[in-house]
């Protein structure tokens, strides 16, 4: 599976297992799912594999990186996973996302 698809697929078992995701967690996913589908497989790659030709203070913050649309909706994803209540499965993403992340637990709190 490439990043695409596993993106995607968290993207898609989010929207799935989590009835009532608030407002900025929907257009949050939304906008990620929208610039995943625009970028090919190996767009995203390039994208997202940390190879740089510019200076740290030369290159733009894109707000609109899927990656960094995703992780910023960990910690609310996590809240929302730990709920009574919540679907089982929503743990199971919340794994695959500290997995993609390097996202480390630490006594059970998710930073």
């Amino acid at each position: 599976m490439n990043k695409k698809e596993r993106l995607l697929e968290m993207i898609d078992q989010i929207k799935m297992y989590e009835p009532n995701p608030s407002e900025e967690l929907t257009a949050k996913l939304a906008q990620a799912e929208e610039k995943l589908q625009e970028l090919s497989v190996e767009e995203l790659d390039q994208l997202t594999d940390n190879v740089f030709s510019t200076p740290p203070a030369q290159r733009k913050f894109d707000p609109l990186h899927p990656e960094y649309l995703l992780q910023s909706s960990y910690s609310e994803i996590e809240r929302l996973a730990r709920q009574e209540g919540a679907h089982p499965k929503l743990d199971e993403v919340v794994k695959a996302m500290q997995h993609y992340f390097g996202i480390e637990e630490k006594d059970g709190y998710f930073p």
